[in-house]
């Protein structure tokens, strides 16, 4: 077990149980330097006590300007209103000297993000935290941006070169270095500040019509509009700078702030400051602070220097005490011409090899450490260099009691249990080691992968499980080749590999598509017995291939065997007992005793092909063991998949073709939350017998799922054609918050409304006198029922995010209602973390 676990754990649980004190700053004094000047110390008073700290020096670059902003609201600045055609000349002249004039651009940007307990009073000895683990206020740092102290607990950084061409038109990220400390190394994510914030804080391009920032959409005080929403006082303008305070105008939603522009032939933005407005339309963040410096390049085009951005969480919530932190510094400015072999590609952004192996020495030119002289070769060197997180690490011992309980807290967060430091293989899911389902009843399975701790290219993976009622033993193989190096597991976006796969289970007939894990000890409890299951045993070959501009295409090729088992069976229609097929379910033919499960009844077998694509433009995903996460959902997002079953060739029974079609798409509702649209739809072409049919994404487990219908069972509403639209809408305590503590705490309202349209056409509609006695069609299970020009519809009231983790659900059906053992309504849930 890494011992980098212990420490960062005990942290987070400090903040979420109030441990740590909180602590007070003085006021900070406006200071304005131009670049080359020498800073003074300030001093901070805290209490009785005070607290010397250096101000950081300004940026490297010509003509920058750095502002640290007056924070004593008693001061005050006299400004006067300027006419709109003075502010729309200021800000056109401001995005004028920022517009690119090469074909080729290149800058090195190095980044730094953090998460931190906030507002640490490093002075207070007395309080609970301090007074057991004195030792961690000697790593509170002061952050710049809200005069406060923070603990950090857990970093990550960067290093990337940032690399544009005009025709054609491309922007790519070279990335040469990453690096990760505290939590972020406890868990593996593809960085685990990117999962817990997402897209929340993206990069601020101050020349956009709009900023993003924390789902929001505000208008930038530089955009073209930017007079119609914001009103303007000038504090000093003058022929040799303008210093301009902003704020909405009434009844508008934006920031407030300040900006400096530097006066020559045009307003040169020098410095430029965002701060939430008193009625904010943050959700999640009390405090918000976005500074931006920028410098002149030999070329006159003004280039973005520095960027920091802080942002203060909402006091009443499990992560109140937490804050989050990025830090950019852009340098080495160029328009040389860039390699074509560098831009080729789809992709827009590649990783070097070594760019998480990388030395000290190369951090050393990023973040800010020095060279010192050697003990005995008089040379100056690099000197290892630790941050606060890496140091507290190294404290980890003094805390007892936790080692189990990280190893716990991992194999759950992970899914995995890794083995050895780093892992070589990890084991799991640790969320199906023990699961149920009503054939098999008691299951216990053990399986895991490699990692790239053995090979960056080559992956293994598989399991093992047994079922305890009939002994039945189950596997999974899979062994992937990926043609671009991995960071931890073939998941890793984005893909580019070829994969072969041989695995056989027991499912249901609705999922043949799919073969999801349904043995998540969490989701195999059921709201219904359903023992109208299969067994299955595919062979496939995939290749998949990933870009970062949303595109991700796949192609494969399976064959598969299904064995009809307990209340299924795969008969056709001309093999009933006297060769006469008279319409209804099997049931009514044989002699059926629901008591009685038999192990074999009827088989048939596929061969296809199948191809898909989907575009998420701006979607991009981040990395965990679970997978890939959407980083961001706005954009839309569409798919298109097509099937080809082939007669004949390696025993296929049946030809068929069927095609899907999928659509998504969020929609931002200022105060009042967001609402998403998902769409899917689908057709087979060709006769098929029922299980090749399409049948409805059902989920019988108490776990709900945005995608997928709560109240049916997989073979309920079958059809050979169907459209699907899933509306959801998640407000923002507009209903609830006038019950003081769900306001307080955010609970989210949640409503969401599910409908299915479909049709079986005749040539697949067995009850039809007309296919009585044909030799492909296949009587229906029991319990099976049929769409009629009535679509099926389901609602969901709920309320989400409480205590930041919980969502329960209530789901009530309003549509086909007396089928047989149909259920009218029941309370879901889902455990989700959210910030």
């Amino acid at each position: 077990m890494r011992k980098d676990c212990i420490i960062t754990l005990w942290i987070l649980l400090s903040c979420v149980t109030g441990f740590a004190a909180h602590g007070s700053c003085g006021d900070m004094r406006a200071v304005i330097m131009v670049a080359g000047s020498t800073a003074a110390t300030e001093k901070i008073t805290i209490g009785q006590e005070a607290l010397a700290t250096d101000s950081l020096m300004p940026a490297e670059a010509g003509d920058s300007i750095t502002v640290m902003v007056q924070m004593d609201s008693t001061v005050a600045v006299e400004t006067k209103p300027l006419a709109m055609e003075t502010v729309e000349r200021i800000l056109a002249d401001c995005v004028t000297g920022m517009r690119s004039r090469s074909n080729h651009e290149k800058a090195t940007r190095y980044e730094k993000m953090e998460i931190a307990i906030n507002d640490v009073n490093p002075l207070d000895t007395k309080g609970r935290f301090f007074k057991n683990h004195g030792w961690i206020k000697d790593f509170v740092e002061r952050c710049g941006l809200n005069g406060k102290f923070v603990l950090p607990i857990l970093t990550e950084e960067r290093v990337e070169d940032l690399l544009y061409r005009r025709r054609p038109e491309k922007r790519m990220a070279y990335v040469r270095g990453v690096k990760r400390e505290g939590l972020n190394r406890m868990f593996y994510t593809d960085a685990i500040v990117h999962v817990l914030v997402g897209d929340k804080y993206a990069d601020v391009n101050i020349c956009d019509s709009v900023i993003r920032m924390d789902g929001k959409r505000l208008p930038s005080p530089l955009s073209g509009n930017a007079a119609r929403h914001y009103r303007y006082e000038a504090v000093t303008c003058n022929d040799s700078v303008c210093h301009l305070f902003f704020s909405p105008k009434e009844g508008e939603t934006g920031f407030s702030g300040e900006m400096i522009a530097e006066r020559d032939s045009l307003y040169r933005l020098r410095h430029i400051k965002l701060m939430l407005p008193r009625q904010s339309v943050f959700s999640s963040i009390d405090n918000l602070y976005i500074v931006q410096e920028f410098g002149t390049l030999p070329d006159g085009r003004d280039v973005l220097t520095q960027s920091d951005v802080l942002a203060e969480m909402k006091a009443r919530s499990i992560i109140g005490r937490l804050c989050y932190i990025k830090s950019q510094r852009y340098s080495g400015h160029a328009t040389d011409s860039i390699d074509s072999k560098v831009m080729k590609g789809r992709m827009t952004e590649k990783y070097d090899a070594r760019s998480e192996y990388q030395t000290d020495a190369f951090w050393a030119q990023y973040d800010g450490r020095h060279m010192e002289e050697g003990d005995s070769t008089g040379e100056y060197v690099y000197r290892p260099h630790e941050s606060n997180v890496k140091r507290i690490l190294r404290y980890a011992d003094d805390i007892k009691g936790l080692h189990w309980l990280v190893w716990t807290l991992t194999a759950f967060v992970d899914n995995r249990i890794p083995v050895g430091s780093p892992s070589v293989f990890d084991i799991g899911p640790t969320s199906s080691l023990v699961s149920f389902n009503d054939l098999d009843g008691l299951r216990l399975r053990i399986g895991g992968n490699t990692t790239t701790r053995l090979s960056r290219h080559l992956f293994l993976e598989g399991y093992y499980a047994h079922g305890f009622r009939f002994h039945d033993n189950y596997y999974r193989g899979r062994m992937t080749y990926s043609f671009i190096p991995k960071k931890y597991t073939p998941y890793d976006f984005p893909a580019y590999s070829i994969s072969l796969e041989a695995r056989k289970d027991i499912g249901y007939v609705g999922e043949r598509s799919q073969h999801p894990d349904r043995d998540n000890i969490f989701s195999s409890y059921h709201w219904d017995k359903n023992t109208q299951m299969m067994y299955y045993d595919f062979q496939k070959l995939e290749i998949e291939r990933d870009a970062k501009n949303g595109l991700r295409f796949r192609a494969g090729i399976k064959t598969e065997h299904d064995i009809a088992t307990g209340g299924l069976l795969f008969k056709n229609l001309t093999e009933y007992g006297d060769g006469v097929y008279t319409g209804g379910t099997w049931t009514e033919y044989e002699v059926y005793d629901p008591e009685y499960i038999s192990r074999n009844n009827g088989s048939l077998r596929t061969t296809e092909f199948s191809i898909g694509i989907e575009y998420a433009p701006g979607n991009g995903r981040s990395n965990t063991l679970r997978g890939q996460l959407p980083v961001n959902s706005d954009p839309p997002a569409v798919g298109l998949s097509h099937t080809v079953g082939v007669k004949g060739l390696l025993g296929g029974q049946y030809s068929y073709q069927m095609t899907e079609l999928k659509a998504y798409k969020r929609f931002f509702m200022g105060d009042w939350g967001f609402a998403s649209a998902f769409l899917k739809g689908g057709i087979v072409w060709d006769r098929v017998p029922y299980p090749l049919l399409l049948a409805p994404q059902a989920n019988m487990s108490y776990v709900s799922d945005e995608e997928s219908f709560s109240l049916i069972t997989p073979s309920e509403l079958v059809n050979d054609q169907y459209v699907q639209l899933f509306l959801t809408w998640e407000m923002n305590s507009n209903l609830i918050g006038v019950v003081d503590f769900m306001r307080k705490w955010r609970w989210k309202e949640y409503f969401s409304l599910r409908m299915l349209w479909g049709n079986l056409t005749s040539k697949n509609n067995p009850q039809l006198p007309k296919n009585w006695n044909n030799s492909i069609l296949m009587a229906f299970p029991e319990g099976y029922g049929m769409l009629s020009s009535t679509p099926y519809v389901e609602g969901v009231v709920g309320i989400h995010n409480i205590f930041n983790v919980l969502n329960i659900d209530y789901v009530h059906r309003f549509s086909y209602r007396r089928l047989p053992n149909s259920r009218h309504g029941g309370i879901r849930f889902t455990c989700r973390f959210n910030f």
